[in-house]
């Protein structure tokens, strides 16, 4: 038995075609057809209309021959075609509560569970520890902190380059002071703030036992004067901010300005 594949003349489905058989069957459509018609739509569909027409139901021959060319898909039977009766289960009905019942539900407190006395032992350890332990950290960086600023403010005038007369014309900030503001009786340039900045350095390179070539990229100076205010940060970045209104020449009122106008700049 000689094989090829073939195309069903009726429904178009890809059949397997015994070539020397005298008719062959379609097992999708079940449409007879003739195997050398088949094997040619498969080469050259060309412009065929597959109809896809209902067919007469096959003889068990019929069947047997349709399948014979499939290998071990065999034809199905009359008895295994039969349709299987379906079981249907009874829902149970759903629980049906009463009015009364659905209110007593509703007002039922929940159970909250209970630890047991050694559990709540452990748990308040592990709080306690958790307390502990930040307690630790942050407090010797905080007070390390604090006596580096006292340090720095010890120097506050060899920073500058001019006496500071009142510790209100100067702030340090940050986790490692690497922040000031300098509050000054004149006008600023950006030339004097970069000198401030460059003695602000080297104060903090002795405080903090730092390389002298260490350009320290992280501190900023800003420095503020009658005529504005001059940021400059570690990375020789430079920022000039024009004051917008008369500003007084009194060290007070520079002070209270800057210090104002920087808050936001420099908290925390």
């Amino acid at each position: 038995m000689a094989t090829k594949q073939g195309r069903c003349p009726n429904c178009g489905s890809i059949l397997m075609v015994d070539e020397q058989a005298p008719v062959g069957i379609c097992i999708f459509c079940q449409a007879r057809y003739a195997p050398a018609q088949a094997i040619q739509l498969d080469q050259n569909p060309g412009d065929h209309e597959f109809k896809n027409e209902p067919q007469a139901e096959l003889t068990e021959e019929e069947k047997r021959l349709a399948y014979a060319n499939y290998g071990n898909i065999h034809a199905p039977s009359s008895a295994s075609s039969a349709k299987k009766t379906t079981v249907q289960h009874k829902k149970k009905p759903a629980d049906k509560l009463t009015p009364t019942q659905r209110v007593a539900l509703m007002k039922k407190e929940l159970v909250e569970p209970k630890l047991s006395r050694r559990h709540q032992v452990y748990m308040a350890a592990i709080i306690v520890g958790i307390i502990l332990i930040s307690v630790a950290v942050i407090l010797p960086l905080t007070l390390s902190k604090k006596a580096k600023r006292a340090e720095l403010a010890a120097e506050i005038d060899q920073i500058a380059g001019f006496e500071v007369t009142d510790p209100a014309y100067y702030a340090f900030s940050g986790q490692r002071n690497q922040s000031l503001l300098l509050i000054y009786n004149g006008a600023v340039t950006e030339q004097a703030a970069a000198d401030v900045l460059q003695q602000f350095k080297q104060a903090r390179s002795q405080v903090y036992n730092l390389d002298p070539d260490n350009e320290q990229t992280s501190t900023v100076l800003r420095m503020a004067g009658t005529n504005g205010s001059v940021t400059i940060h570690g990375n020789g970045a430079t920022e000039f901010e024009e004051s917008s209104a008369e500003i007084s020449a009194t060290a007070e009122e520079s002070s209270e300005t800057a210090v104002a106008s920087a808050t936001e700049q420099t908290a925390g």
